[in-house]
């Protein structure tokens, strides 16, 4: 059976354990945007837009585009579904310790009397 781009989209996203706020987080794109293309309400999205949303979840434009004739996804795909997966919890872990870094730099700073000051680019 053949299927629109966005039921090919959200069916590897599933299979990649990806939710749409996962999706807005790699592409920037809002969740809303991401369901309208998922559910057919927004028809017709861009190529680039489908590009990014397939780089993010971790599938190919031809594992797409089998998925759209309704041909079985390669393993490729699973794989890199899985790698798109890790990749968003290690951002995440990352981002995390981020903040956790500029609260432990902001506190030794304040408890300095604020004598020091973190250079800033501009």
């Amino acid at each position: 059976m053949r299927k629109t781009i966005g039921q090919a989209l959200r069916e590897a996203r599933l299979e990649a354990k990806l939710s749409a706020r996962d999706l807005e987080r790699v592409t920037g794109m809002a969740t809303a945007a991401i369901s309208q293309i998922e559910t057919g309400v927004r028809k017709d999205p861009g190529f680039s837009t489908v590009l990014r949303l397939a780089r993010a979840i971790g599938v190919s434009m031809e594992d797409l585009a089998q998925r759209v004739e309704g041909k079985s996804a390669g393993k490729s795909g699973a794989g890199s579904a899985r790698s798109a997966a890790r990749a968003i919890g290690l951002i995440e872990k990352a981002r995390a310790g981020s903040e956790k870094s500029t609260n432990l730099l902001t506190g030794a700073l304040d408890a300095l009397g604020g004598r020091a000051r973190p250079h800033r680019k501009r």
